[in-house]
């Protein structure tokens, strides 16, 4: 399309939308497009962005530590059913030791290899470790756990019953508390305190 402006002879193309307008300044013809963002609409939205990030960043320190403690909570229980699993399998005791002075617990075969006793309940001879887990250093130590109620020891037999049950409760650094449950029948179960 042809168009005479200021006696020259101006092309519009007539692919460009409607929304674009003309602006005469000096012998030229400029097309300009109302789309875009000023500078104080770019602006308003990084101010929104920063406000809404500074809200959420605490939010996701407070849920990264109850995402350690549920993950330390599983991880225990999930040992004490491989212990359980591996009493029933091996026909002989397994047993857990917990220590809260160093924040470890292991589980161990208590079937009598290489001149061990067989269910003494003391890993001695060549009882094979089942699992070994420092609580400490796997959850950057802010994670930690009590004595457990039926004390330092744990004991699953053939039966995958256990002896004694009890709790074991696990607390991270903002004070939130899971419990790992054991009952005397051998189920494994946590209970979230908070």
């Amino acid at each position: 399309m042809e168009q005479i402006i200021n006696n020259k002879k101006v092309i519009r193309s007539i692919f460009l939308p409607t929304s674009f307008t003309q602006r005469r300044s000096a012998n030229h013809l400029y097309f300009f497009s109302q789309k875009g963002f000023s500078l104080l609409e770019v602006l308003i939205v990084i101010g929104i962005i920063v406000i809404i990030s500074a809200i959420a960043v605490p939010n996701m320190a407070v849920m990264m530590k109850s995402y350690r403690l549920n993950s330390a909570a599983n991880e225990m229980a999930s040992v004490m059913q491989l212990a359980r699993m591996t009493a029933i399998g091996q026909n002989a005791n397994s047993v857990l030791t917990f220590n809260t002075g160093n924040q470890t617990y292991s589980a161990f075969s208590d079937n009598g290899n290489g001149g061990g006793t067989i269910n003494d309940g003391i890993q001695t001879g060549t009882e094979p470790t089942i699992k070994m887990v420092n609580i400490a250093s796997a959850y950057s130590g802010e994670v930690t756990f009590s004595t457990p109620s039926f004390g330092a020891t744990l004991t699953f037999n053939s039966q995958g019953s256990c002896n004694p049950s009890g709790t074991v409760s696990l607390q991270n650094s903002i004070g939130k508390v899971i419990q790992v449950i054991i009952s005397s029948s051998g189920s494994i179960k946590t209970n979230k305190l908070y």
